[in-house]
């Protein structure tokens, strides 16, 4: 009987500990990404909590990139014929296109 719950605290923790790593992944991921643009939208900012606000969003627009790209990227295989190949590169580049064009226009 005391086995059972044990298991449940152990998957309760791992599922806690994704979560945590996952939430300072993004924090840590959208402050690099501001970093390296020269803090721009944190001076332009009239409070700190929008400019947590638009760092979030960039760390979302970021992982939305990658986990299209991931996506489209795996469904590519070096085996296909060469337009099969062309057209996911044409896909991946309008996915591309599509989230730099929607980050654009929302942190304008």
């Amino acid at each position: 009987m005391l086995i059972e719950p044990i298991k449940y605290v152990k998957k309760t923790r791992s599922i806690l500990q994704t979560i945590a790593i996952g939430t300072i992944a993004l924090l840590s991921l959208g402050f690099l990404i501001d970093f390296f643009s020269g803090f721009h939208i944190l001076r332009n900012t009239k409070s700190i909590y929008a400019g947590f606000a638009v760092l979030f969003l960039l760390a979302v627009f970021y992982l939305m990139g990658e986990a299209g790209a991931d996506w489209i990227g795996s469904k590519d295989n070096v085996a296909h014929p060469l337009y099969k190949r062309a057209f996911y590169l044409a896909i991946l580049l309008t996915y591309a296109i599509i989230i730099m064009t929607a980050g654009w226009f929302i942190l304008k």
